[in-house]
């Protein structure tokens, strides 16, 4: 039966893809293999590693590498990797790893062990990108960069073999670091639990107190004392001053006072005196004044009297003048008085009897 020539163009189509594919495998036929090498005999968690990638190029034409990874299939992530600055568009981002023909060449990984993420084991699949051939990126939609991981694979990994592995508060247990729990009043030394040299002051001696869980002599400043194995302040009266961790009493001169726990010199006011230290009011006395920080006798004149400490004009009243600093009945001037007094009174008495004389005799010339 005849076939179309749309049918013929279609088989030609295919064929000629099978050729490209074909002659791209020939063309980048490489083998590689991964290894690991860690720090130690077992690879432990945190410790540092070197991942191998180990290539040999087969094809005919130099093996363009971009990137390297080490690929988590269990949480889709990346566990290492290197890559190169190349970009098909970017003629100055031209970086990769090349591998020509017929040669072997090791490209390695440095790194640190990851937490395993099955039990006691790593799983991971190695993830390889390639450059391709313009040709064939051409019939595969300008597909440029080829990007392949491969089988799982597994190592061994441990979170610790020996207590050095672990932190220094915890130990290895089942491959396991567990953190060490100790007792109050302990610590963790090579280790172990040991126990502290104090963890309070009670636990120390008459003079030491517990500093940083170590029992410390106690070195109290000249104005504190030791009270329940602390240094506490000296509360010392204001006529005390401290001295080699006591109160001891201030010895002041007599025109001294006692001030904030030491002697000052007194300066009192005219009308006070130094009595045990302290500034006093004189108490003198009416007919005093203070002077000089004494009571002196008031020298006051004839017309004046001492009140309140001080000369004071003397105020007498009727019938009274002063005398000897005081008042007294003025005797001339009340006999003075009486006997102007009397004779006024003589005076009206005299008056009176002339009238009624008058009258009297005006009456008798009427009838």
């Amino acid at each position: 039966m005849k076939k179309s020539k749309k049918e013929v163009f279609v088989l030609c189509f295919l064929a000629i893809l099978f050729l490209i594919a074909l002659s791209s495998q020939m063309v980048f036929a490489y083998f590689f293999d991964v290894s690991h090498n860690c720090q130690e005999d077992n690879c432990i968690e945190g410790q540092e590693i070197n991942w191998t990638f180990s290539f040999q190029n087969a094809g005919n034409n130099e093996l363009k590498i971009v990137s390297v990874e080490i690929f988590n299939p269990i949480n889709q992530s990346v566990i290492s990797g290197v890559y190169f600055d190349y970009d098909v568009a970017d003629s100055s981002k031209n970086d990769y790893f090349s591998v020509i023909p017929g040669t072997k060449k090791n490209l390695i990984i440095s790194d640190y062990v990851p937490k395993q993420n099955s039990v006691n084991k790593l799983v991971y699949a190695p993830c390889i990108t390639t450059i391709l051939d313009p040709t064939v990126a051409k019939y595969l939609d300008d597909r440029y960069y080829e990007t392949k991981c491969y089988e799982n694979k597994t190592i061994d990994i441990f979170e610790c073999v020996y207590n050095r592995h672990c932190k220094d508060n915890e130990v290895c247990t089942l491959r396991k670091c567990v953190k060490i729990e100790c007792e109050d009043c302990q610590y963790i030394l090579n280790k172990e639990c040991v126990d502290y040299d104090c963890c309070s002051t009670e636990d120390c001696g008459k003079g030491e107190s517990c500093i940083s869980h170590k029992c410390t002599k106690l070195n109290c400043s000249y104005d504190e004392m030791v009270v329940n194995n602390t240094c506490v302040k000296l509360d010392c009266s204001y006529d005390e001053y401290a001295f080699e961790h006591e109160c001891i009493k201030l010895e002041c001169e007599d025109d001294e006072g006692m001030f904030n726990h030491t002697c000052i010199k007194l300066e009192c006011e005219d009308d006070e005196h130094i009595f045990e230290h302290e500034c006093i009011k004189l108490d003198c006395s009416y007919d005093e004044k203070p002077f000089n920080h004494t009571c002196i006798k008031l020298e006051c004149e004839e017309w004046e009297s001492p009140l309140n400490h001080e000369c004071v004009e003397i105020e007498c009243g009727f019938l009274k003048k002063r005398q000897d600093n005081g008042c007294i009945l003025d005797t001339d001037f009340i006999l003075k008085l009486l006997l102007e007094i009397a004779i006024v009174i003589i005076i009206i008495i005299l008056f009176l009897i002339d009238i009624k004389m008058r009258r009297e005799k005006r009456i008798k010339r009427l009838f």
